[in-house]
């Protein structure tokens, strides 16, 4: 289901567009005895998609949001909104996708907090390094005062595929050049950006963003503190100032971002470089102790299948 909370001047567009996804996901959803759910709660500065889907095509539907005031990104009445989509525990394939563009005025970004119901005790947040982002390579602008400008389903679909072309595929026209993390990935453009916290206390930045209305100001649809700001970065001195450094080209904000849908998230595969010689015990956090045997320099790849600590 969709909870479509909010009263405000974008809402009765919204929620045929949310409508819709309901009824897709509902009709898409396999139905395995280990089904969960994933309850997201998101908002933008300053316009989003929303959606469930496989790696490969992409989403099977979009809700649009254009957020035209402040209000509606960062209050308690008519903020962030409220997803709970079905997922699959153990899943490889799935995905859920957040597409984002702006209004290129003063700030932009999208922040995010994603409670998993096979493991409540461990939410993903914006800012974890289990999110990549495709910089798609057009501009795109907000339509406020008129019906939304978000892309179509199709033309998401096929940004998704042009996204998943290898970086020295000519007929990769994406400004990143595909897919990439928080630290990049050799041969391609740019990474996922990571800015301050939702709590107004450790901005690694002097706080570029008000407070979004908290989880502890509103449970049902608040953004957990523990959330961070994200956004692209590709060489920008600040991915969040829309006019800092003018700087941040047109054909890099229009961005998909996507994160593992399975109802128990496998963590990016950790790599642990180490130069030794004969056996011993190699302490990986989050993983805990593994055995090895090397001699000279070896690379230790874990992946663990929960959560981001």
């Amino acid at each position: 289901m969709i909870d479509t909370r909010h009263g405000n001047e974008w809402m009765v567009r919204w929620v045929a567009a949310g409508a819709w996804l309901v009824a897709a996901l509902v009709a898409l959803a396999p139905a395995p005895a280990q089904a969960g759910t994933v309850t997201a709660h998101i908002t933008a500065d300053n316009a989003y998609s929303f959606g469930l889907g496989n790696l490969k095509d992409g989403p099977d539907a979009l809700a649009d949001v254009e957020n035209c005031t402040a209000a509606n990104i960062f209050s308690c009445s008519g903020g962030p909104e409220n997803y709970v989509v079905p997922v699959v525990d153990g899943c490889t394939q799935k995905a859920m996708y957040v597409v984002t563009y702006d209004d290129e005025a003063v700030t932009q970004g999208w922040l995010g907090s994603f409670l998993y119901s096979a493991t409540p005790n461990k939410p993903v947040y914006t800012g974890d390094p289990v999110w990549e982002v495709c910089a798609v390579g057009t501009d795109r602008d907000d339509n406020c005062g008129g019906p939304v400008n978000n892309p179509t389903l199709a033309e998401v679909r096929a940004a998704v595929t042009m996204c998943n072309r290898n970086f020295n595929d000519p007929l990769n026209t994406t400004h990143s050049k595909g897919w990439v993390g928080i630290n990049g990935q050799l041969g391609r453009l740019g990474k996922v950006a990571v800015g301050e916290m939702n709590d107004l206390v450790n901005p690694p930045q002097p706080g570029s963003f008000p407070q979004v209305c908290t989880q502890t100001q509103d449970p049902n649809f608040g953004i957990a503190e523990a959330a961070k700001w994200q956004w692209y970065n590709d060489g920008a001195v600040d991915s969040f100032n829309a006019v800092a450094a003018g700087n941040f080209p047109e054909d890099s904000e229009y961005l998909i971002f996507r994160i593992q849908a399975c109802a128990s998230p496998v963590r990016p595969i950790t790599r642990c470089g180490v130069t030794k010689f004969g056996t011993g015990t190699l302490g990986v956090v989050g993983v805990g102790p593994r055995s090895f045997s090397v001699s000279g320099t070896a690379v230790l790849s874990v992946q663990k299948t929960v959560n981001p600590d």
